[in-house]
């Protein structure tokens, strides 16, 4: 398995990222080429972000062939943490 974080806020892209636990769609989609079908631990504690750069996250997420399981105290924005889990 493999463990992805979201506990900073969703950026557009990493121009916009002010910490490193910010999450922007181009890194996502780097971890998730490295991954490559593996079981996926999603812990998100986020105080949320872009609703675009969200949207993208969840698509990926979506595509994914793994098996996905979130862990989440907070989310930003209620349909990425709740589509997630599907």
């Amino acid at each position: 398995t493999a463990d992805l974080y979201f506990y900073g806020d969703i950026v557009s892209s990493w121009w916009g990222a002010w910490e490193d636990t910010d999450q922007s769609p181009e890194a996502v989609r780097d971890f998730l080429k490295e991954q490559d079908g593996k079981a996926l631990n999603i812990y998100i504690n986020s105080g949320g972000g872009s609703v675009f750069a969200g949207l993208a996250i969840y698509n990926m997420l979506l595509r994914h062939k793994g098996k996905k399981t979130v862990y989440g105290w907070r989310c930003g924005f209620d349909c990425f943490g709740n589509c997630v889990r599907r």
